[in-house]
């Protein structure tokens, strides 16, 4: 298995979508996952041309015959009772619902080990206070393998 990250950061999904061909479907992967809306929802960035542009993505990967992950945002303990950015997260839920693809729980599996297990914030960042760390992507992966071994 290959794994190539192409994101870039603080980049908007409908930047993601122009670079879609080359930075995506040149490498002819089989598996796609995607986590999109944070920079979105930062920027102020119109929801429903969000919502047009996943949506776009990832019917075009699907007619190439790649499946697709989606992976909502992470969760800040400052951002609780951010209406903007909680309407993000519930936009790709929508999305991926109505796509019918899996969709990894980022933002509930850190607000989980925040609230409910009590682990330090700063404990699942990596060293610039604002990027999840090893653990959460530790995570985040575990979870991931069990939706693959879910996957037909």
């Amino acid at each position: 298995m290959s794994v190539i990250n192409k994101g870039k950061s603080r980049q908007i999904n409908q930047e993601l979508v122009a670079r879609l061909e080359q930075d995506v479907l040149a490498y002819k992967p089989d598996l796609v996952i995607w986590q999109t809306g944070t920079n979105d929802a930062a920027e102020g960035e119109d929801l429903n041309v969000f919502r047009r542009s996943v949506s776009y993505a990832i019917t075009t990967l699907r007619m190439q015959g790649i499946e697709v992950i989606l992976m909502d945002g992470q969760f800040y303990p400052g951002i609780a009772h951010d209406t903007h950015y909680h309407r993000y997260q519930q936009t790709l839920a929508e999305i991926a619902e109505w796509a019918k693809v899996p969709l990894v729980p980022r933002y509930s599996i850190m607000k989980q080990l925040v609230t409910e297990l009590r682990l330090p914030f700063n404990h699942l960042l990596a060293d610039d206070q604002l990027h999840p760390n090893n653990f959460i992507h530790a995570c985040v992966a575990t979870y991931i393998v069990g939706l693959l071994q879910a996957m037909p």
